[in-house]
């Protein structure tokens, strides 16, 4: 059976089914490019962190595991002679400290963002992607270039890490102002997801799986806890129709509705590890 729209358009039914409204068709393709636009992103950002991995590791063994410090490892330190009762403690120890420590800093961003200290969290921010694309982009970027045999001198390699950083932190922080393109905010956004969620790989396994439930459930309550250091945050910016200082995502146009999407590091992670 067919059926023709208000346009004249045919549009196929299967028998005994109504017909959908051209209003309630119009929705579900909305939703169905939101949700490709969503998903888009954070499977180019798992695909290539598990391309990193699988390239920058040494004699076919991940050799990230050896890498210490850092706050994801600030409690305990794994060692490949400890039992598997001790691995286990010190990862939901590590866990425990990383939760805290985000925690704690992001009731530090939503203290600043309500006494409208705004320029001091985005020059925070501006900073924090200076040292992701200068420094921690910098050093994949090198290994890279060895892994692949690429030959690039290092005066070369330093202007160019200086110019894509600057662009960089300009286009994610500050595209408003410089008018960029929503497309290269969004690729600046996925590299960034790349560059934190290949480190992540980087911490003893242990540490990482747990760590990887620990933000999970971090998230869940801090979205949907009623005083949830997110909820508050967003509340906050929603009454007072601001935008919020964070790295979000943008699926759409930067509008008022516009659909917007996070995520990518915690699945890149999963798959970097599961691969």
């Amino acid at each position: 059976a067919v059926s023709r729209t208000r346009g004249g358009r045919v549009r196929g039914t299967m028998r005994g089914q109504r017909p959908l409204p051209p209003d309630e068709t119009s929705v579900l393709d909305a939703v169905g490019g939101e949700i490709v636009a969503i998903v888009s992103p954070v499977s180019i950002c798992m695909m290539c962190c598990v391309f990193l991995v699988r390239l920058l590791r040494v004699d076919g063994e991940d050799a990230t595991a050896n890498v210490r410090g850092g706050i994801a490892s600030a409690a305990y330190q794994e060692e490949s002679s400890d039992s598997t009762a001790v691995r286990a403690g010190g990862a939901v120890l590590n866990s425990v400290v990383f939760v805290l420590f985000i925690t704690v800093a992001t009731f530090g961003i939503f203290f600043l963002f309500k006494h409208n200290c705004t320029r001091l969290i985005w020059g925070y921010m501006g900073l924090s992607g200076l040292l992701i694309f200068g420094v921690l982009g910098a050093v994949i970027g090198m290994e890279t270039c060895q892994a692949l045999d690429i030959p690039l001198d290092m005066l070369t390699f330093s202007l160019w890490t200086y110019n894509f950083s600057v662009v960089g932190v300009g286009v994610t922080f500050f595209g408003k102002t410089f008018g960029a393109p929503l497309v290269v905010k969004q690729g600046f956004l996925i590299f960034i997801g790349v560059v934190v969620a290949f480190y992540f790989t980087r911490i003893p396994e242990w540490t990482t799986w747990t760590l990887l439930v620990a933000m999970a459930l971090y998230d869940i309550v801090a979205v949907l806890a009623p005083g949830g250091p997110l909820r508050v945050l967003v509340e906050l910016a929603q009454e007072r129709d601001e935008d919020i200082p964070a790295l979000v995502y943008e699926a759409a146009p930067a509008a008022r509705g516009a659909r917007r999407g996070g995520g990518g590091v915690l699945e890149s992670v999963m798959a970097s590890r599961a691969g």
